[in-house]
């Protein structure tokens, strides 16, 4: 069975890591064996390849047999016990419990942790290959401590910054979020773990969640909202799906046979779980969450409960065979992870695992996006600096519970197994030798604007933290006073003020962002992030990170505007199909930062694009290549964007949509030859009159650039009937 082998192979990269660490050897030498001892284990199945195995259903069907009635209820529900990460057990046919844990910036219920980056950073790198490896590190975090189920990832959409959970989330693009979520799933589950995607749909704001209606457009949700829940399903085979908490069309998601039933498990042919966010909805019937599917109430029973459940069924309002169907596929997770013979928790594999603080630390140099170096600033090791002043709420390392900047709240924030590196401890540890660094607690001394005034950079640290963002509640679009008022005066006392800024997304910048030379988006940057943000500033590290949501240069500009959070219980997505940067192209609204943008400390060229298609109608595919070469001084990492611009029926299509991304690393005048592919469907758009994806015949743009608003190659290709 794969945990024999699993267990081999990661007692034996455990083993080959102490040997190199006793060596004095590097730790990416440790993290290096890990990898390639991973990549042994063997596959796990997906939820369809379970359903299709005759054993599997065959054990499923001989403990369907077996369990009583009572016995099947209880495993509609959570067990009432803390945590409350459990599903309730049967010992008497040795069915255990399923062990969950929340899981976007770490395994946090089960004690100290790995604390790795926001979400939106491991978006940021737009590194395929990055999100498998934090998929792995996160299951092999999962394993060491007993875990079966990661909660996690969430691939709602950034629809407005004000949302609390922006962090978590995985951008405002469909496209990008289904391929960072389809690398992250299948990472997770390469360990034994297995996924759950959330929140099933149309969640896009805390404000009001357990009562918010979501109006939504049937081409929105088929264009916009449902395609990373798709990919999950069909391309990454994830195990289970999170039903959210809101209302979508004037149905509570839980409870909505439309999504559950006829698009996840008709259309999508969905073989896993679902299960509910924690706290179903009052207003959510016992009988109508049965018949809509969803298979399990979290965390404990409330509505799927013996004294409910029985007389609906005695009634003939709820047979047992709808029963038994509902608890298969949790019955058919445990036979097919083989939960029934070995435990998951796996001994084998550190608490403190190498490889996942490794990853984290990519997960941040790779992602921090560098917004604005005015005059060519950074990187600080240019020139001569003798004096850096750093100011700022976010500076200094917090205790967790203390509004920790290492991450955000709610069922993200954990406890970090290892104390998290403050941005002031890295600017100290990687600023150059002879560098005096000096933190100032305000501006409002005279002593303190004079050392402002003489340094030769001002480094502000300033943004959310766990106490202002995270789940639950949504936080305003300008960060508190004091912290634009501090930005603000430094700017005016010095002209050289760079700001590193955590949070999930955008922020008012208009009062300083004219004053200062330098921003860097680091979003959280888990518990060693900060020690790349400070290679960043200082020259150690070239940053290439990518915006994964557009920035407005003001609240009034973004698609939500006028219509968040809503009235009377009710937010309509009224942009529609323009969400994002689509919606800066609809109305000729110009960002402040567009989508895909980033800076580097080198320069870049695009060339060569070349089309070539095979097949027709449905079946055609296109290939498009493009070649880029590094113009610049260092070694660096740019990412080729590929949009479709369509050049028919413009009237009812997006400008541009993205279609397609490759991330590739080059050396001074180095040139690579990037690949991507397009199928007829990239080219669609979805008509709700007729219910079906449509491809109108007629010309197409193909562009490739650094962003949205950056394109410098084109081609036209035609699309056929």
């Amino acid at each position: 069975m794969w945990m024999k082998a699993s267990r081999l192979a990661s007692m034996t990269a455990a083993c080959f890591a102490v040997i190199l660490m006793t060596a004095g050897l590097v730790q990416a030498a440790s993290v290096a064996f890990a990898a390639k001892a991973i990549a042994a284990l063997p596959s796990m199945m997906t939820p369809a390849q379970a359903a299709s195995n005759p054993a599997v259903e065959t054990r499923v069907n001989s403990l369907l047999h077996q369990l009583t009635l009572t016995e099947k209820i209880r495993l509609l529900a959570g067990l009432n016990r803390s945590p409350y990460m459990f599903t309730s057990p049967i010992p008497r046919l040795g069915i255990p419990s399923v062990v969950m844990s929340d899981g976007r910036v770490g395994v946090h219920d089960w004690g100290a942790d790995t604390l790795f980056p926001a979400t939106v950073a491991l978006v940021a790198t737009w590194n395929q290959k990055l999100c498998y490896q934090e998929g792995v590190a996160m299951g092999r975090d999962a394993r060491a401590r007993g875990v079966d189920m990661i909660l996690s990832p969430l691939v709602n959409l950034y629809r407005e910054p004000q949302d609390g959970r922006n962090f978590e989330y995985m951008g405002e693009d469909p496209y990008l979020a289904s391929g960072v979520a389809v690398n992250y799933i299948r990472g997770i589950q390469s360990q034994h773990v297995a996924a759950d995607v959330t929140d099933f749909c149309a969640y896009e704001q805390e404000n009001n969640r357990r009562m918010i209606d979501s109006i939504v457009s049937h081409r929105a949700l088929e264009e916009l909202y449902f395609p990373p829940f798709k990919a999950a399903v069909q391309k990454a085979g994830v195990w289970t799906l999170m039903s959210s908490y809101n209302r979508l069309n004037y149905e509570w998601c839980s409870a909505d046979r439309y999504l559950l039933t006829d698009v996840l498990r008709h259309r999508w042919h969905f073989k896993g779980l679902v299960v509910c966010d924690w706290g179903l909805s009052n207003h959510v019937s016992t009988l109508r969450a049965l018949r809509a599917g969803l298979n399990l109430e979290m965390p404990t029973a409330a509505h799927y409960t013996a004294k409910q459940v029985i007389p609906l069924i005695r009634s003939g309002d709820f047979r047992v065979a709808r029963l038994n169907a509902l608890i298969t596929p949790l019955l058919r997770m445990i036979v097919a992870m083989d939960l029934m013979k070995y435990p998951q928790k796996d001994v084998s594999i550190a608490l403190n695992d190498p490889y996942s603080d490794h990853i984290a630390y990519e997960m941040e140099k790779q992602g921090a996006v560098l917004l604005k170096n005015k005059n060519h600033l950074l990187p600080l090791s240019a020139g001569p600096h003798h004096l850096i002043v750093v100011i700022g709420p976010n500076a200094r390392s917090m205790a967790p519970g203390g509004g920790s900047p290492f991450e955000g709240g709610g069922s993200s924030y954990g406890v970090p197994i290892v104390k998290p590196v403050s941005m002031l401890a890295a600017i100290r540890k990687l600023a150059p030798a002879g560098t005096r660094v000096v933190y100032l607690k305000s501006l409002q001394t005279q002593q303190a604007r004079t050392v402002a005034q003489q340094a030769d950079a001002v480094i502000a640290c300033i943004g959310w933290n766990s106490n202002l963002e995270g789940e639950g509640g949504d936080h305003p679009y300008a960060l508190p006073a004091p912290q634009n008022a501090l930005v603000a005066q430094a700017g005016k006392l010095n002209s050289h003020v760079i700001v590193v800024l955590n949070g999930g997304g955008n922020v008012a910048m208009r009062q300083w962002i004219h004053q200062i030379a330098g921003l860097l988006d680091a979003w959280y940057p888990g518990q060693n992030g900060n020690l790349a943000v400070a290679g960043i500033l200082f020259g150690k590290i070239n940053p290439s990170g990518r915006l994964p949501e557009t920035f407005e240069k003001r609240w009034k500009d973004a698609p939500a505007y006028g219509h968040y959070p809503g009235h009377n219980n009710t937010v309509h997505f009224a942009e529609g199909i323009y969400l994002g940067y689509r919606w800066f192209n609809k109305k000729n609204i110009t960002p402040r930062y567009p989508f895909g943008f980033g800076l580097s400390y080198t320069t870049f060229a695009m060339h060569h694009l070349q089309v070539t298609a095979t097949g027709s109608g449905k079946q055609r595919v296109s290939r498009v290549t493009a070649e880029v070469t590094n113009t610049g001084k260092i070694s660096g990492a740019q990412v080729a964007q590929l949009y479709i611009h369509p050049l028919v029926d413009r009237k009812n299509r997006c400008v541009q949509t993205l279609k397609g991304f490759a991330r590739v690393n080059l050396r001074p005048g180095q040139s690579k030859t990037v690949t991507m592919k397009l199928d007829w469907h990239d080219f669609a758009y979805y008509n709700s009159a007729k219910r079906v994806w449509c491809v109108p015949p007629g010309n197409y743009e193909i562009a490739i650039g650094s962003s949205s608003a950056d394109e410098p190659l084109h081609k036209v290709v035609q699309m056929g009937q």
